[in-house]
């Protein structure tokens, strides 16, 4: 298989390709219309012409039906139709204003009435357009436009309203919530055909980075499960469609406010009693559409401003006054008052002018609850957050002929937030210069439909998407280098700029052919991925304060302080002082490549150029055997092209099998198609069937039985696997160290940083030279592309004129996930370290010293004895930790192992005792390493609107199991490999038991034209009618949640490992589960347990959990309980009063007052790991948000 990399020769050879050869349905805007024509004897009706007629443009398409009466349009855009059947001796029948959904299937049945071709009759879509779905087995709902501009969105972004569907679960919001079980990841979400994801971090779900919102998503289909081989690059389908122009003048201006004075506080402030925070929300905003040319060209554009002001609160650490003159307090060892000292005449030191101006840019204290409280302290401040975007675009659609149609679709979201406060980059003290970040994102999409005949058509789209981000400091740095200060908090903001842009680019064309009773689909897809990042992280060097042993010794002595001090207090003492002083101890420099040639270069940004081609070949057939039974299958073939780095700025080993992990004396090389060494083999038999059928039982258009089974491929977050991996093995990047610096900041102290040596190749002992924290990183070369098998049988029955309930089993199974794995876990059971950590264990509770006592075997053996007299590591034996005590003495190997120094300190053992891999710490193998299991009863009923009333209610009751949920790196070591996956199977994060979903739109039935007051006129009519009602009620189960030691009594802690070590208990699951909720605690704190199960030092409650001791893990196994239930409920209130003008009478105004938790329900949030060993063990801290009210006024037109 070719890469679909090199030149421009074969990118438009496939272009060419793809045009020749047609796509189906795959990522379109389109949807499919058919039904059938029967006399009123039930017999079908042979070539009935069928006329299909756009309310908006008056685009008309005609077909005929074929010998059992069946009519099919393959490819309609979504809006509404008028559907007119005409045969000789049969009366013309239309069915007006049929809507048609985007990516769903509409059916629209005739009975025609004998009598002469000039006689008409005319039907409501409710009559004509069935509510059952006959045609197709995937599960889909579209939300519509009505929806989309009635339900209270908070955010008005309408993704949210995906939260709403049955099998869509998620513990902290829509945008991370999953479908059917599945990681977020696996989903595929586009804008008028093209992708609108973050294909970088696709950890989000229902993230749409280019800001979908209500001004510009006419609709969107969700297709939760089974799709079919149309679609594809994922499992759920998310299709959003941009509002397009008719033959009509429309238009509308907005505004929403939001203040703080509406909402409500938070549980937790009122609890403590601090008032609200600030908000101040203003979006405004305008649209219009309507012909350029009737019936030829017709345009839509739009414009929505947002502005939001608010506060962060925050805490600093400052000096004291009088610390700053170098006046020290403390308090006396011998008589306990407190002494003050002046530091500099102490240290014989001259104040330095750089850091007296820095610190005298910062504020004294005004809280005294943090720092030592006499010489430095906190300084509290609310530091204003601004948060300004500007969202705009336009479509224009263009007719020129009855068989061909051009669209055009860009919009462009521009963010400005100046102070991120958020990511801790923005403001350190009022005034002074920060760091914030900002986006342009932009998306375009460019389509040419063509209609050769009936039953054939055509339609190429290109695309793209880019949404470069920025974080940057305005802070300049004009001086060249950036200080670190102890104690207190740096008066510069010391972030440097990083960001990234990962466009991409689309080209689709898809294609229908009718034959009979055959729909046949065919085609394909090609999507180009780029990720570009820079990042600034350390390339300005960073000099820390503070003294040391040989170039700037600490002047002042102990001795020299009366009544004496404390070892605290001194250490303090010296920072003070170094502060003052301009004191340099050490400074360190990043250094990055710019080619595979230049070495390290100074100042240089890290920059990476990823590069990704997928590519999608499909094929298949809906069959309308028979009118109540429809088959459809097809297969779909996809090829992930393996990412490269444009410049192979990447390292891997040169060894490419998976035995590397335990190699040595593995080397490191140069990686990606520039170098002919690609990051891992293509995977080149992706080949998805799909098959599914859908039977009326009846006939009767109101029963429908639906079955399939399918395979997706899926994208997954393999993009940002990959770069992690490929750019975590040292070489392309160095941190350079000078110690023991002399001199001062202002007086000739500031010395360059020379760049480091440049090596590559380079080996394992290479990197351990520079930090035996190193590693290293790799991918399986037979790395294959994860695949989703799904199934589903469900049921539908009419129940009620425009109403629809359907029940349905949902299962899938996710096959060969990508999870990167460390295979060097430390050794401590096979070399009896596990026991000596135990003796040592014994040793320190009978006699107060690990070493004196049972004869030790393997502690001895060590360099300094393995260092017993050390408090990290008695207390690491205190608890067991063996896997713990073997990583400290792998990260300092210089003092405890032969071979790297340790032999002047008596060392007898070499590193590979305790390390499988001597010259590294781990050893991350990316491979297919993790699934998944869901099985799940979904229940909804519908109503389409009619009668005032829309209406949506599901229930979903399901179980998810895995081993790892994914993460924006997939790395997950397992916290004993010799356990496996079986050890860490469990209930996936984002497994809620049970979900339940309701919104409705209701337009009241009184005033003019409505059931109730219906004759009422004047002011009065003006007055009482034109009032809706809408709401959104969620109600779900708790989050799975995890009681763990945290302990590293087999593995090393760090990563997430220690959240998979778990406790030893009496109490059985169900013991557990009954204890756990939302309780109140003795001082009227929230706990997540039964008090009793905590003790009364906030830990867990020692007689009903322990940690597991050296060697041992826990045994109650991970997300055996679950949290607190969720409940809350949107609902709003609108009042559009029409009116006439001059221009037109049809204008309209709109008042709407939205609440958000109307109910002010306080839910819970909690995290899902629980550490016994915490002081806060169980304590809630954190809520959802309270009720917030937004009110708005509307003009339409």
């Amino acid at each position: 298989m070719m890469r679909f990399l090199n030149g421009r020769t074969r990118f438009l050879a496939l272009a060419v390709a793809l045009v020749v050869c047609g796509a189906a349905m795959s990522q379109t805007t389109t949807s499919r219309l058919d039904g059938s024509v029967k006399d009123q004897a039930g017999a079908a009706i042979f070539g009935a012409t069928v006329t299909l007629i756009n309310v908006a443009t008056n685009e008309t398409i005609t077909t005929t039906t074929n010998e059992q009466g069946l009519f099919v349009f393959p490819q309609v855009r979504s809006g509404l139709y008028h559907v007119m059947a005409e045969a000789s001796g049969f009366k013309k029948t239309m069915v007006k204003n049929v809507k048609v959904d985007v990516g769903i299937p509409t059916t629209v049945n005739f009975t025609l009435e004998v009598g002469a071709i000039t006689e008409s009759v005319e039907v409501t879509a409710s009559e004509g357009q069935t509510v059952i779905n006959t045609v197709s087995a995937e599960l889909n709902t579209i939300i519509t436009r009505r929806q989309i501009l009635d339900l209270p969105l908070n955010g008005r972004n309408p993704l949210q309203l995906a939260g709403l569907q049955a099998g869509v679960a998620g513990n902290a919001g829509v945008r991370t919530s999953v479908v059917n079980g599945l990681r977020g990841s696996f989903n595929n979400i586009t804008q008028d055909g093209i992708n609108i994801q973050d294909n970088f971090v696709r950890t989000d779900g229902f993230f749409g980075l280019t800001a979908p919102n209500v001004e510009n998503v006419a609709e969107f289909s969700i297709t939760t499960q089974n799709v079919s081989s149309v679609d594809g690059f994922g499992v759920a389908q998310v299709k959003l469609v941009t509002p397009s122009g008719g033959n009509e003048y429309h238009g509308s201006a907005f505004w929403f406010h939001r203040n703080t004075s509406l909402d409500a506080n938070t549980f937790f402030n009122n609890a403590i009693g601090l008032p609200r925070e600030k908000l101040i929300r203003n979006e405004f905003g305008v649209s219009a559409s309507g012909p350029v040319f009737r019936d030829k060209l017709f345009f839509f554009g739009y414009y929505r401003g947002f502005r939001e002001r608010s506060a962060s609160a925050l805490l600093r650490t400052v000096l004291t006054g009088p610390a700053r003159q170098g006046l020290f307090t403390y308090r006396r060892q011998d008589n306990g008052q407190l002494q003050t000292v002046n530091l500099l005449q102490l240290g014989g030191v001259t104040p330095d002018p750089v850091t007296t101006r820095l610190i005298g840019l910062t504020p004294t204290p005004n809280d005294f609850t943090t720092g030592d409280r006499l010489n430095f302290a906190g300084f509290r401040f609310n530091s204003s957050v601004i948060n300004d975007n500007d969202l705009w675009g336009f479509r224009v659609d263009y007719h020129p002929l009855a068989n061909h149609q051009f669209e055009a679709v860009f919009s462009q979201f521009h963010s400005r937030f100046p102070n991120d406060t958020f990511n801790d980059i923005g403001e350190p003290f009022p005034g002074l210069p920060g760091g914030g970040q900002r986006s342009l994102r932009q998306l375009g999409s460019f389509a040419w439909r063509w209609t050769p005949r009936a039953t054939l058509n055509n339609e190429f789209r290109w695309g793209f998407q880019r949404a470069p981000v920025a974080f940057i400091n305005r802070e300049p740095f004009a001086s060249g280098f950036r200080l670190d200060f102890p104690l207190v908090t740096d008066p510069v903001q010391n972030f440097l700029n990083q960001g990234r842009n990962s466009p991409v680019y689309e080209w689709i064309d898809n294609a229908t052919w009718v034959k009979g009773n055959h729909s046949f689909r065919f085609g394909g897809q090609w999507r180009r991925v780029h990720v570009d990042s820079f990042n600034d992280g350390g390339i300005i060097p960073i000099f820390t304060l503070g003294f040391n042993q040989t170039g700037n010794p600490n002047p002042l002595s102990r001795s020299a302080f009366p009544g004496g001090i404390s070892t605290n207090d001194f250490n303090n003492a010296s920072s003070v002082l170094a502060i003052l002083g301009g004191a340099l101890n050490d400074v360190s420099q990043t250094f990055n490549v710019t080619s595979r040639t230049s070495g390290f270069v100074s100042g240089a940004s890290n920059v990476r150029r990823l590069r990704q081609n997928i590519f999608a070949f499909h094929g298949g057939d809906t069959w309308r055997v028979r009118p109540n039974l429809t088959f459809s299958y097809g297969i779909r073939y996809e090829w992930y092209g393996v990412p490269t780095e444009a410049n192979s700025l990447a390292l891997l080993p040169k060894r490419r099998d998976q035995g590397v992990v335990f190699d040595p004396n593995a080397v490191f090389d140069f990686a990606g198609d520039d170098v002919g060494r690609a990051f891992f083999s293509n995977d080149n038999n992706n080949f998805a069937p799909s098959f599914s059928f859908s039977w009326d039982p009846f006939g009767s258009g109101k029963t429908a039985i639906r079955a399939g089974y399918s395979i997706s491929y899926v994208v997954d977050n393999n993009l940002t696997t990959v770069s992690n991996a490929v750019n975590s093995n040292q070489g392309l990047q160095q941190t350079a160290v000078l110690r023991n610096l002399s001199g001062t900041v202002g007086r000739g102290g500031i010395i360059t940083v020379p760049p480091p040596a440049f090596k590559v190749p380079r080996t394992l002992l290479d990197n351990q030279a520079l930090n035996f924290a190193n590693g290293l990183f790799t991918i399986d070369d037979d790395l294959r592309v994860p695949y989703v098998q799904q199934w589903t049988l469900s049921i539908q029955r009419e129940i009620a004129r425009d109403t629809v309930a359907e029940i349905r089993y949902v299962g899938n199974h996710a096959v060969k996930l990508t999870r990167a794995l460390d295979f060097n876990q430390v050794l401590v059971r096979e070399n009896g370290f596990v026991e000596d950590v135990l003796r040592a264990q014994r040793n320190l509770a009978t006699t107060g010293d690990p070493a004196r006592g049972e004869p030790l075997q393997i502690f001895p053996r060590l360099g300094l004895g393995g260092l017993l007299n050390n408090a990290t590591i008695r207390n690491l034996i205190a608890q067991g930790e063996a896997g713990q005590l073997a990583a400290i003495y792998l990260l300092n190997a210089n003092l405890f192992f032969r071979g790297f120094g340790g032999e002047q300190f008596g060392a007898q053992l070499t590193r590979d005792f305790f390390s499988p891999n001597p010259n590294a710490l781990f050893t991350d193998l990316v491979t297919n390493s993790s699934g998944s299991t869901y099985h799940g009863l979904q229940a909804e009923v519908r109503r389409r609107f009619s009668q005032g009333l829309w209406a949506q209610f599901n229930y979903t009751f399901s179980k998810v199991l895995t081993d790892f949920e994914g993460s924006q790196s997939n790395f997950s070591a397992f916290l004993d490999i010799r356990g496996g996956r079986a050890l860490e199977l469990k209930r996936a994060s984002f497994d809620v038991t049970h979900v339940v979903n309701f919104n409705f739109v209701y337009d009241l039935p009184i005033g003019p034209g409505r059931h109730w007051l219906g004759a009422t006129g004047g002011l009065a009519g003006k007055l009482l009618g034109g009032w809706s009602i809408t709401g959104i009620v969620q109600g779900r189960s708790g989050r799975p949640i995890s009681i763990v030691s945290a302990r590293g009594t087999v593995n090393r802690t760090g990563g997430d490992r220690s959240n998979k070590n778990t406790v030893l208990t009496s109490l059985t699951r169900s013991q557990l589960s009954q204890n756990t909720g939302v309780f109140t605690g003795p001082n009227g704190e929230k706990l997540l347990f039964d008090p009793s199960l905590i003790g009364p030092d906030g830990r867990a409650n020692p007689g009903l959990f322990q940690n597991p001791n050296a060697g041992q893990l826990g045994t109650l196994g991970l997300t055996q309980a679950s949290g607190p239930q969720f409940f809350n409920a949107d609902f709003g209130l609108l009042k559009r009063t029409r009116f006439a003008t001059p221009l037109n009478e049809q204008t309209e105004l709109e008042f709407r007052a939205e609440f958000f938790n109307i109910f002010n329900v306080s839910n819970f949030f909690v995290g899902e790991s629980h550490n016994i060993n915490s002081t806060s063990f169980g304590r809630i801290t954190q809520t959802f948000d309270p009720r917030i009210i937004q009110f708005a006024f509307k003009l339409n037109f």
